[in-house]
């Protein structure tokens, strides 16, 4: 007798790289380009080999990459586990100058070994597709009610359309000479902050299509609030919620 199909409830997070045929287009006319892309698939294809690894925050999630696109899955009550992986494959990839958009929701899903179906990818894709629109991840509103309170201070932020979001400037975002800039008494993450200011203006400045436009300004309203916090507070939101949760308790 064949053993069952675990088709169950899981939390289920669709991924996609934003104007990713724009940007094979343009391979020939600005090559660097070819490079940041090639890095940004690199970090996704990474979070595959993460996935399950009982020595990483992964190890409860399955991965499935599909050429510019990630999903993530993992049990019912990971939903934070779910949300955090998010986070950091966003930071990384807007190290690189990549934007990401995507959708977290939750149902039937079969999802093991890159076999990929159900409810719950259906609902996840639709979020991304349909209700992102700018460059965020967009959770469920049924899923929200679910978060503790603190983790949705920590990692979230809600929009003037009501929709919640992963925020990986809360998180905070690393550029690759880190290291280097903390030797130089440096703050890695304002210096990123900073000089990712530049990146957006340029991007909008360059824009030809108002819906590519509209997604970089967008972006830059929520640089703009985490540059004002960090330059305040010393360090990403995400980063201060814990410094004074530990000092109250």
């Amino acid at each position: 007798m064949p053993a069952a199909i675990a088709y169950e409830n899981r939390i289920v997070a669709f991924l996609d790289i934003l104007g990713f045929r724009a940007m094979v287009g343009k391979f020939q006319s600005d090559p660097t380009l070819q490079q940041r892309l090639h890095r940004a698939l690199t970090e996704i294809k990474a979070y595959k080999g993460f996935a399950g690894n009982p020595g990483t925050v992964q190890k409860e999630v399955e991965a499935s990459v599909f050429s510019d696109s990630i999903v993530i899955s993992a049990a019912a009550d990971q939903l934070f586990t779910v949300i955090w992986t998010c986070i950091g494959l966003q930071a990384r990839l807007m190290a690189t100058g990549v934007l990401a958009r995507g959708g977290i929701s939750q149902g039937p899903t079969f999802h093991q070994n890159d076999v990929l179906y159900g409810e719950g990818m259906i609902k996840a894709y639709d979020l991304e597709s349909k209700a992102a629109i700018y460059p965020r991840v967009v959770i469920a509103p049924e899923l929200i009610a679910t978060l503790a309170a603190g983790h949705k201070a920590m990692l979230l932020s809600e929009d003037v359309d009501g929709l919640w979001h992963t925020d990986p400037f809360a998180f905070g975002i690393l550029p690759d000479n880190s290291e280097a800039l903390l030797e130089d008494a440096y703050d890695p993450h304002l210096v990123f902050l900073e000089e990712f200011a530049a990146k957006i203006d340029q991007a909008i400045k360059s824009a030809t299509n108002v819906g590519v436009a509209a997604k970089w300004s967008w972006l830059k309203s929520k640089h703009a609030e985490a540059l004002t916090f960090h330059r305040k507070h010393g360090k990403p939101r995400m980063w201060r919620i814990m410094e004074l949760s530990k000092k109250a308790d």
